[in-house]
């Protein structure tokens, strides 16, 4: 349940940080030389941050919210058993590299498939 939760926390970061990437592109292009909160060319970096925090709260910050919460709530739900397919593959999918005893070998080790216990 913690990796769940932790991967609903990522989608949550990331859902916002696509939204801010997006809007980055947006205000530099449409929005510039908008004398409220668009994009001016020159200006000093906390100006332009100040400006596009403006920009972000009145454009996107609600749309940008249902994104991160329904990232999360698709993780949520679909998390389990994503999980659970991810380490049936990865126990079936086991393999062991044996190589000359003492742990070195001159030539390639030998790559050795085990299947999966029946």
């Amino acid at each position: 349940m913690r990796d769940i939760a932790t991967l609903a926390v990522v989608a949550v970061i990331a859902g916002y940080a696509y939204g801010a990437l997006l809007d980055v592109w947006d205000w530099t292009t449409f929005y510039r030389g908008s004398p409220s909160f668009g994009f001016l060319p020159g200006a000093g970096t906390a100006a332009l941050l100040q400006r596009f925090g403006r920009f972000y709260l009145a454009t996107s910050a609600v749309w940008d919210t249902f994104r991160a919460a329904g990232d999360a709530l698709a993780v949520i739900v679909l998390g389990v058993p994503v999980l659970a397919g991810l380490a049936r593959v990865r126990s079936r999918l086991s393999f062991r590299v044996d190589g000359a005893p003492g742990g070195r070998s001159e030539a390639m080790p030998d790559v050795t498939w085990v299947p999966p216990p029946a």
